[in-house]
């Protein structure tokens, strides 16, 4: 593994806060712009599970709209296709080590969630101390640079160790419930209804009565794309139709 020195400067810097105590949430908080420096990477965002509501929450992020990460607690980590493949590994990992590049860009947690805020080339790591979560790096480079090499991965791993310690013996680790009492409907019917986020777009504005056309100005959309994914919806949550449309939303939970 190479290093230039600036990058050597910033593992200092990490290998430092590693070592000072610190709360959980402020570690990671700290940790954002070195890891950023280390890496030479452009995005970071950090969440904890929370077992009681079966949700990461707590997010802190550098360099991101504070809306990123709320649509992501809110909705996006129901259809997030990279973290449950990302958790089994239990070490820093590539995000095309588990989803080829081509695959992640046809999906609508790509096109909808991470390519408008400029999120391209991730690598991610959660740590884990025995069952328990205690926290997760995840950062991203644009897509005008080129993905992590090997030594990135050595050099994220190599202090990975010493994070999972440090979150370990963090006060603070245990999380409050922090899910809202119900989600929007779109996001249920992304979570519950397994609609995928446009499919969810065009069947809540066909709940609340909008016609074909309307949803089609609305969106943006043509017409025909339009009756596509509200064919896809009906089919997906099991109705005929709008006349039954509102009946199974209704059945849907509401977190």
């Amino acid at each position: 593994m190479y290093l230039r020195a600036q990058r050597v400067l910033h593992l200092q810097r990490v290998i430092e806060l590693l070592a000072t105590p610190m709360s959980g949430d402020e570690l990671r908080r700290s940790l954002a712009a070195p890891l950023l420096g280390l890496l030479e990477a452009d995005f970071f965002a950090s969440y904890v599970w929370d077992e009681s509501t079966r949700r990461f929450v707590q997010g802190v992020a550098l360099n991101l709209n504070p809306v990123h990460g709320q649509r992501y607690e809110e909705c996006y980590q129901f259809s997030d296709p990279l973290t449950p493949r990302l958790l089994a590994r239990r070490v820093p990992t590539r995000a095309t080590d588990v989803l080829p590049q081509r695959e992640l860009q046809a999906t609508g947690f790509f096109n909808d969630f991470l390519r408008p805020d400029g999120l391209h080339w991730g690598v991610n790591a959660y740590a884990h101390d025995g069952q328990r979560h205690l926290g997760d790096l995840r950062i991203w480079r644009r897509r005008s640079r080129p993905n992590f090499d090997d030594d990135d991965l050595a050099a994220l791993r190599m202090v990975y160790p010493a994070l999972v310690q440090a979150l370990a013996r963090s006060p603070g680790l245990d999380v409050p419930p922090s899910a809202p009492a119900s989600e929007t409907l779109k996001c249920r019917l992304v979570r519950f209804g397994k609609l995928s986020h446009r499919e969810a777009e065009v069947a809540a504005l066909a709940y609340e009565g909008l016609a074909d056309k309307d949803i089609s100005r609305t969106l943006a959309i043509g017409f025909t794309t339009v009756r596509t994914h509200l064919a896809a919806a009906f089919r997906k949550l099991g109705c005929d139709g709008r006349n039954r449309l509102a009946h199974r939303i209704g059945q849907l939970p509401l977190h």
